[in-house]
């Protein structure tokens, strides 16, 4: 096995889970708004889920299909 392509996400984004089928990448994941960071602590906790979807039909080169945020 190699690593033939790697996506970095924000930061703020973690735990994220990822699903493949018919060449899409579908990745959830849960966030917070970068201005509620502070000291290595999350003030305000104004949560966010996001849910992130590629096109890997072209493995070296997926494409952003979508992205959706919700709070």
């Amino acid at each position: 096995m190699e690593i033939i392509k790697q996506i970095n996400l924000p930061e703020n984004i973690f735990s994220p889970v990822l699903y493949i089928s018919n060449n899409k990448l579908i990745i959830l994941a849960s966030g917070y708004s970068n201005s509620n960071y502070y000291a290595n602590y999350w003030i305000n906790r104004n949560s966010k889920t996001y849910s992130i979807i590629f096109d890997v039909s072209d493995k070296k080169s997926p494409k952003l299909e979508k992205l959706y945020i919700s709070e």
